[in-house]
């Protein structure tokens, strides 16, 4: 990723991030409140932005671009702290679907003191309109779950042969018929074994 597509795919973070109502405190916190909030976080009290990537493309990109990298493998799943332009992070993966987002979350909640997350992935965008690299902000989105969404009623072809969307880390479920661009996928969800 150059540099310039980097300041802007932060810049655009940054801006996510405080159009989501990130805040900080004025009021400097006590001993025993700093003391607190550290134990309240399993694995590192240093306050970071959360970024979590659908596809290990995305994550891989900005692993490679922050400073200072430090390793947390918890429950078989790669976390990596550190400082990507300035700003002191977290990054992991999610892998594909809802669950894995919800699940990832509680996580990096649980283990992490985040002042903000950011989440990277397509969320299921059909428009023609949005580009790669583009940032969206929904006001509002639609959550069907484990579909995958065709431009068109034929069977998808991602990955090259109809049926075949691998390429992707996904799978369509078997004997499930379609309902008109929609087709259900089988649900991966994430461990160590997979992961």
């Amino acid at each position: 990723m150059s540099f310039s597509k980097l300041s802007v795919l932060l810049g655009a973070i940054g801006l996510t991030v405080s159009l989501i109502g990130c805040t900080t405190t004025t009021t400097p916190l006590s001993k025993n409140q700093l003391m607190t909030n550290s134990m309240n976080h399993l694995t590192d009290s240093t306050p970071r932005l959360a970024i979590i990537a659908a596809f290990g493309q995305e994550a891989d990109l900005l692993i490679e671009s922050t400073k200072d990298k430090k390793e947390y493998i918890i429950n078989g799943r790669k976390f990596v702290t550190g400082t990507l332009e300035g700003a002191e992070v977290v990054i992991t993966l999610s892998g594909i679907s809802m669950t894995n987002a919800a699940m990832t979350t509680q996580m990096i909640t649980d283990h992490f003191n985040l002042k903000g997350i950011v989440f990277s992935g397509i969320a299921g965008s059909l428009n023609p309109d949005l580009h790669v690299g583009d940032v969206v902000i929904a006001k509002s989105w639609l959550a069907p779950n484990e579909v995958y969404y065709n431009n068109t009623k034929d069977l998808p072809s991602a990955c090259g042969k109809p049926g075949d969307i691998s390429c992707l880390g996904i799978k369509l479920a078997d004997n499930v018929p379609a309902w008109k661009n929609q087709f259900l996928r089988e649900t991966n969800v994430m461990n160590s074994s997979n992961y």
